[in-house]
């Protein structure tokens, strides 16, 4: 009991040693408590965005086999790639895909846009993030269309979108929203039966934007993607993993825009701590001196000094985080467009937010790791010197 009650007495003179020198503490904490916040948001946005994005990654099918023509998508025609590729023992169903950009709903002066994806209502899987208004389509209905809430504007189950596209005008009737259960992929959509799409995209009853292959258990989509290049010229085969890892190179803690804050943070850190660390004024000293005259040995003096800055970094990555996720949940302007990259486009959307276990570890260690060090050292260099030495400087 004695032993806590002695650290327990080295904790209180150190948080009544950050309450007396209150202007040394606000310079150091402020600046630590700013940086914190920042990343903070970064890591609350990037976090969610990312896993919303692995999220939209895996409801993509196993391999997407798409046509290049002079470095740009190309309509893929589904007779001869379909025939290939139900020729082979490793696949298991083939789906036509077609999708095109066109105006969003409402006033097009916005530059927003939508995505029109045709969908074959009776295969599974095809619109697996269900409706929050409305219904989906039955199988085989068309000139009906759902919803992102992205890009829904004011439309509402029962009112028409005369949708307009490469193809032409296509009045399509709104009879369901989607749900945010995946915010990035569904923001912007417009599902539509692959009959209406055609006709947005203007492309021809046996053509298509890509393929949608789904293997067969325990097949490899290497071996596949090569036969289909050794077939077809032109031909780009992107599989699931591969577009989760370009996903996450994109959103994830490869991108610029989450290491340029990171950087920040790691650079205003160790300043700080350097900042507090030198700031040991002659009294500080002599107050040392005073207490290691007086008994208190050179590990009572570093961990009081350790105890102070662990309570200085603890309350201002607290405060830091807090006003963080405040400024996340406000939408984090400035900061949330930096990830979302071509979601900007779209007013209503709403970056999505997520906590990585890890990512709130290293904003902790981030915040309070460098001020234990910035004062363990200078405690420790003086504890170590004769009590008259340090009282006569």
């Amino acid at each position: 009991m004695s032993e806590l009650h002695r650290h327990l007495g080295l904790a209180g003179y150190a948080a009544r040693n950050l309450a007396r020198l209150w202007r040394r503490s606000l310079a150091v904490g402020v600046p630590l408590a700013l940086a914190i916040a920042v990343a903070t948001a970064a890591t609350l946005v990037a976090d969610g965005i990312r896993q919303d994005a692995a999220l939209a990654a895996s409801y993509a099918p196993d391999l997407t086999v798409q046509r290049m023509a002079y470095g740009r998508l190309s309509p893929i025609a589904v007779g001869p790639f379909g025939a290939v590729l139900a020729a082979r023992p490793e696949v298991a169903a083939v789906r036509p895909r077609v999708f095109t950009l066109v105006p969003a709903p409402g006033d097009e002066s916005t530059g927003a846009l939508a995505t029109v994806l045709g969908v074959d209502w009776a295969a599974a899987g095809e619109a697996p993030y269900g409706v929050v208004e409305g219904r989906l389509p039955a199988p085989g209905e068309t000139g009906v269309v759902v919803l992102g809430r992205g890009v829904a504007a004011s439309l509402r189950p029962g009112a028409t979108w005369r949708a307009r596209g490469p193809g032409g005008v296509v009045a399509l009737e709104v009879v369901g929203l989607l749900s945010d259960a995946v915010a990035i992929h569904g923001a912007n959509l417009a599902l539509t039966s692959l009959e209406d799409a055609r006709a947005l995209a203007g492309l021809a009853p046996d053509e298509a934007s890509e393929l949608a292959v789904t293997l067969a258990p325990g097949a490899r989509e290497g071996s596949l993607a090569d036969h289909l290049q050794t077939q077809f010229e032109g031909v780009r085969v992107v599989g699931k993993g591969a577009l989760g890892r370009i996903l996450d190179a994109i959103y994830g803690s490869r991108s610029g825009a989450f290491v340029t804050v990171w950087l920040i943070l790691l650079l205003v850190s160790p300043a700080a701590a350097w900042a507090l660390g030198m700031s040991v004024a002659a009294s500080e000293r002599h107050e040392m001196g005073v207490l290691k005259a007086l008994g208190w040995s050179t590990l009572e003096l570093v961990e009081a000094r350790m105890i102070e800055g662990g309570l200085l970094g603890l309350a201002a990555t607290l405060a830091g985080a807090l006003a963080g996720t405040l400024y996340a949940l406000g939408g984090a302007p400035g900061i949330a467009g930096l990830f979302e990259g071509w979601a900007a486009l779209y007013p209503t959307f709403r970056a999505p937010l997520a906590v990585d276990p890890r990512s709130a570890l290293a904003l902790f260690a981030a915040g309070i790791v460098p001020l234990l060090a910035a004062m363990a050292v200078p405690a420790w260099r003086i504890g170590s010197t004769p009590p008259e030495t340090v009282m006569r400087d």
